[in-house]
């Protein structure tokens, strides 16, 4: 647990003020900690010690919400050991622009932007296909993550790596909703109808940015190398299935709108 303890000076007007001592004792875990005699009055030298003791809350928010999953899956050592590298490595400017970084990979700019491109194909009438496809993905991918974190309790590495000295690295979200990551389920899913819309100079760069974007996750201990494989690799697999399915429609619908042959 991360406590401080500030000691105040304050000089006095009156030295004939009498000595008090408080002794204040409180538990944390398993360590005991005694402040004796504070405040704690200096008669020779008219000044006065008081010492302050501070403690955050033990949790806030969903972070006192008890374990809800089925099943707790605990993270390996290479996930530890990843996560304690990028504990060590991280300031507190690297963490304020990683922030900004993985706001692009957000559920809600995600979404946002493919409503955008889905309504731009309908209204010029093309790659409408490739935006319905995205526009599914998306929105499948916002759901799924909710869904495995209501099955799977994993606690964040910033909870567990972290502990008195946070070098600038926040709290995200629910502490037990590490996997998988969200944001890497969502890159997972629009990876491939990206990579259909750009020209072919230019698709390789799109799997590098979008691991890249992902890889902010993991720097910002927000969730572990696994938890991100994971998203990644559920996105694919959802951009696989949302294809197939669109493609089985689209064959039963294109002979309806042919209409009936007339072989005669």
């Amino acid at each position: 647990m991360e406590f401080s303890i500030q000691v105040v000076a304050t000089r006095l007007r009156r030295p004939s003020i009498p000595r008090t001592a408080i002794e204040a004792r409180m538990n944390v875990g398993t360590r005991r900690i005694a402040l004796p005699e504070g405040p704690l009055w200096n008669q020779t030298s008219n000044w006065r010690l008081e010492y302050r003791l501070w403690l955050p809350p033990l949790c806030s928010g969903r972070d006192c919400m008890p374990h809800r999953g089925i099943i707790t899956l605990p993270p390996s050592r290479a996930d530890l050991a990843v996560s304690q590298a990028c504990a060590r490595a991280v300031t507190p400017a690297i963490e304020r622009a990683l922030q900004v970084v993985t706001w692009l990979a957000d559920e809600k700019v995600v979404l946002g932007a493919a409503v955008l491109f889905w309504m731009y194909a309908r209204l010029d009438r093309r790659n409408t296909r490739p935006a319905d496809h995205m526009l599914w993905c998306v929105a499948l991918a916002g759901i799924l993550p909710h869904l495995f974190k209501r099955l799977v309790d994993r606690e964040r590495p910033d909870r567990v790596v972290v502990h008195s000295r946070r070098h600038g690295i926040p709290r995200s979200g629910n502490a037990w909703d590490s996997f998988p990551s969200g944001h890497a389920l969502h890159l997972g899913a629009i990876a491939r109808p990206l990579t259909r819309l750009c020209p072919d100079r230019f698709r390789i760069l799109v799997w590098s940015s979008l691991i890249a974007l992902a890889a902010t996750r993991i720097m910002l201990l927000a969730h572990y190398v696994s938890d991100v494989v994971a998203g990644l690799i559920f996105g694919v697999v959802l951009d696989s299935m949302v294809g197939r399915n669109l493609a089985s429609d689209s064959q039963i619908i294109r002979p309806l709108r042919e209409g009936p042959t007339n072989d005669n």
